[in-house]
């Protein structure tokens, strides 16, 4: 036979069809020479059978390297994009603080995007080792199929002649039959002999006439003297010292080789398995995040909260089950995952209506929504639910401060910025300093022009400041028109009130809103698509009471 590794070679990129076809001749072995033992000395060791043995070579015929090796490229494929989509996820991490920090909300999406990146990390180095082992498993089964294949060929002897010590089947079964004879061969059996063993002495003499020396065959040969005796004694020696061992030492061998292979595929096999179960099965961590199943293409890890954001995480510092959540960061994270994501409205208040807020506002807002739409990038909408509404507040009603659901918090030129949208929608901004701060309240009327209320806090004692004069207060949104204890007065736009608020010692939030002023660089399309119409129906000030909100979007 030729050199194993150069057959191999040749066949290493077989199928396992290919590679049981290359070997299947081989298999004349014990066709033709299994049945010649039972005959001489019975049953082989194991009690084997022909047809048990070609079953045992064809265990793994059917098996199909084609559609592993399928699954192994196309599992390479999604890796790369993994991993591609991983790096950029980890660069979001990166900026995320530079570009969204400060305060619960900010806090609480940096730690959720570092976890999914922890969680993705560890799971696409699992999935590489999956894809690792199962390529290794493909060269491995070829390998061990060939090998088999290589084994059963070599049961023939050189030139893949079916022969055992030079003896064909048709020779062997006629030593067979002169072994097996009981009193006397023929002397056909005797000729056939002679050219099976060709250098054997199997005949006995007899002088003729003349003094010649002349085989004697006889057509009824005694085993028990003469050419009889010989050629008996002939056939039964070749059976036990050359026949016999042969078939049994390549059953052992052979057989051996084929289990070894069935226990190598059964082992690779069970290895890919391993490997894919290493892949978590338990839900990313999420907003208002709860255990759940998820699908076996999704990977896992739950929350871990309190975890450095400086670098992106190594596989290696992956752990899987981290401490429970705080309450606190659970409180930030609680908002049903069916709920509409209120970043949307915010886009929409602060585009409709984003001229009629001040510079101030929008440099924070800006803010917010580039840092939540990095979060939403890189954890496909993992934000969807932040901010969301527990359960609809119904119209009229003001929710206390602490119901509200923090969207962004962060300092600007001084100043405390505090973006919330409360459960109906409502965009609200909270601009603190000192003892003094103002909401800002953004609604949208039934034309979709904006309407902005302002209520302002302070501490018992502060004299209220001129909204007309306060720099805090942006000149576009400084509240003109009528007197709000009158509000039927037919004053002029362009002259509003130099009154400032009434003093209110005991916190009680004060209304200032009105339409936008004029401003001559204003033109009259933009003054009308700006203007604000104050609302008619609210409360009168000064009794401490709080004042209903804005209904809900139209």
């Amino acid at each position: 036979m030729a050199d194993q590794e150069a057959e191999f070679a040749a066949h290493a990129n077989s199928s396992v069809g290919d590679l049981l076809d290359y070997g299947a001749p081989g298999l004349r072995y014990w066709s033709d020479f299994l049945p010649l033992y039972i005959e001489a000395f019975g049953a082989v060791p194991g009690g084997y059978r022909v047809a048990q043995l070609e079953a045992l070579y064809d265990q793994q015929r059917g098996m199909t390297l084609e559609r592993l090796d399928a699954a192994r490229q196309e599992l390479r494929a999604a890796l790369a994009e993994a991993d591609a989509q991983l790096d950029a996820q980890r660069g979001h991490l990166q900026r995320l603080p530079s570009v969204w920090s400060g305060g619960a909300a900010a806090e609480t999406a940096q730690r959720l995007l570092f976890d999914q990146v922890r969680c993705a990390s560890g799971d696409i180095d699992i999935a590489h080792a999956a894809a690792a082992a199962l390529e290794a498993m493909m060269a491995a089964a070829r390998r061990a199929v060939f090998e088999k294949a290589y084994l059963t060929l070599g049961l023939l002897e050189p030139g893949q002649r079916v022969t055992i010590g030079g003896k064909s089947a048709a020779d062997i079964r006629t030593i067979v039959a002169v072994a097996k004879a009981g009193q006397w061969i023929g002397g056909d059996q005797v000729r056939a002999l002679k050219t099976v063993f060709p250098e054997g002495n199997l005949t006995a003499t007899t002088t003729v006439a003349g003094g010649a020396q002349v085989d004697r065959i006889d057509d009824r040969n005694d085993i028990g003297s003469g050419t009889g005796k010989l050629c008996h004694d002939a056939c039964t020696d070749w059976l036990s010292r050359t026949f016999k061992p042969d078939v049994e030492h390549k059953l052992e061998t052979w057989v051996s080789g084929c289990q070894g292979t069935d226990t190598t595929i059964e082992q690779l096999y069970g290895k890919i398995a391993a490997a894919m179960n290493e892949v978590h099965e338990s839900d990313y961590p999420i907003p208002g995040a709860v255990s759940r199943q998820r699908g076996p293409a999704q990977p896992s890890s739950p929350v871990t909260p309190g975890v450095s954001i400086s670098s992106p995480p190594m596989a290696a510092e992956l752990p899987r089950t981290p401490p429970p959540q705080t309450s606190a960061l659970s409180d930030a994270l609680a908002a049903p995952s069916h709920s509409p994501p209120p970043l949307g409205g915010l886009d929409r208040i602060l585009t409709q209506g984003g001229t009629a807020l001040s510079g101030l506002i929008q440099q924070g807002s800006s803010a917010l929504q580039q840092g939540a739409g990095l979060i939403q990038q890189g954890t496909g909408g993992a934000l969807h639910d932040v901010a969301a509404p527990h359960e609809a507040v119904p119209q009229g009603d003001s929710p206390a401060p602490e119901d509200r659901q923090a969207t962004a918090e962060f300092d600007l030129a001084g100043r405390h910025v505090k973006l919330e949208v409360d459960p109906n929608h409502e965009l609200t901004v909270d601009l603190s300093e000192g003892d003094e701060s103002k909401t800002y309240t953004a609604t949208l009327d039934e034309h979709g022009d904006p309407i902005i209320s302002t209520t302002v806090h302070r501490s018992p004692g502060i004299t209220p400041p001129d909204p007309t004069t306060d720099p805090a207060i942006p000149e576009h949104v400084h509240p003109i028109g009528p007197s709000r204890s009158d509000p039927k007065s037919d004053a002029p736009k362009d002259n509003p009130p130099t009154t400032p608020p009434p003093d209110d010692s005991s916190g009680a939030q004060l209304p200032t809103v009105g339409p936008l002023p004029r401003s001559e660089n204003r033109s009259e399309g933009m003054e009308h698509r700006n203007r604000i119409t104050p609302p008619t129906d609210r409360d009168q000030p000064g009794t401490g009471a709080q004042l209903p909100e804005a209904g809900p979007f139209p």
